[in-house]
């Protein structure tokens, strides 16, 4: 998913069970940064 017209990944999940869309990291995909970042939040906060 693009933000604001610009090439910057919004990583999420979604619960099903609930009405929630919960946004994980938000920044560019440059060596993967945003990706890491999502994994380590999850990891640290499930």
């Amino acid at each position: 998913m693009y933000a604001d017209r610009k090439k910057i990944r919004i990583v999420y999940k979604i619960v099903e069970k609930k009405i929630l869309v919960q946004i994980i990291a938000i920044g560019k995909r440059d060596n993967m940064k945003v990706y890491k970042k999502a994994v380590n939040r999850i990891q640290n906060n499930p």
